[in-house]
């Protein structure tokens, strides 16, 4: 959340925990775009399908997306991602997803030039012995988020 705290005009695509966390905990509201309603109390919560995206009015300068990646197949995910950022893949992406899906993840979003970052990915719903299979993929070095050099 901090390293973020200078960023305008993010787009949280599937990332609820974090939009609750900024709207509570910094009395900050942001777009969260989600599927799940539960979510609806946020200020700038809006209904969003990743399999079935639709355009949107806004303009983000970030997107910040921790997608269901167990169930939509990759191309559905970029196409939701590339829908939200009007085809603009200037756009500063931060992306948590499985390292083992990596290749795929990296082939897939190679417009907007991905790389692993060093920040360490924790999860409410996921065993902390399990966090080490994922990862923060991103095009932007931002505080405490850096790319990973190859």
């Amino acid at each position: 959340m901090d390293a973020l705290r200078y960023q305008f005009h993010p787009c949280c695509l599937g990332t609820p925990s974090l939009a609750h966390a900024w709207h509570f905990e910094e009395n900050r509201s942001e777009w969260l775009f989600d599927i799940d309603e539960r979510f609806n109390y946020l200020p700038k919560f809006r209904y969003f399908d990743i399999r079935t995206p639709e355009n949107q009015e806004e303009t983000f300068r970030v997107v910040i997306c921790d997608p269901p990646f167990f169930y939509i197949p990759m191309e559905q995910i970029f196409a939701a991602v590339e829908l939200i950022c009007k085809g603009d893949f200037s756009t500063k992406i931060l992306i948590g997803f499985l390292k083992r899906e990596e290749a795929t993840l990296l082939k897939t979003f190679a417009p907007f030039r991905l790389s692993r970052t060093n920040f360490p990915l924790e999860y409410a719903h996921v065993k902390s012995n399990k966090w080490t299979n994922y990862a923060l993929y991103s095009n932007i070095d931002l505080p405490g988020i850096k790319r990973i050099r190859k």
